[in-house]
């Protein structure tokens, strides 16, 4: 099965949030009910990609 990978505006769109509140959560992570957690996020081309 291929993995679909969302740029970061579309990502942001997705999770309706800012560009700049997704780079943050890609270097800083976010908490979800207690724990921090990361997105998976792959650079390609220099751009960031993050998998749906």
């Amino acid at each position: 099965m291929s993995v679909l990978y969302l740029n970061v505006s579309e990502a942001a769109e997705h999770a309706n949030v800012t560009r700049a509140t997704l780079y943050r959560w890609i270097e800083k992570g976010l908490t979800v009910e207690g724990k921090l957690l990361y997105l998976t996020a792959v650079t390609i081309g220099g751009q960031y990609r993050i998998e749906e």
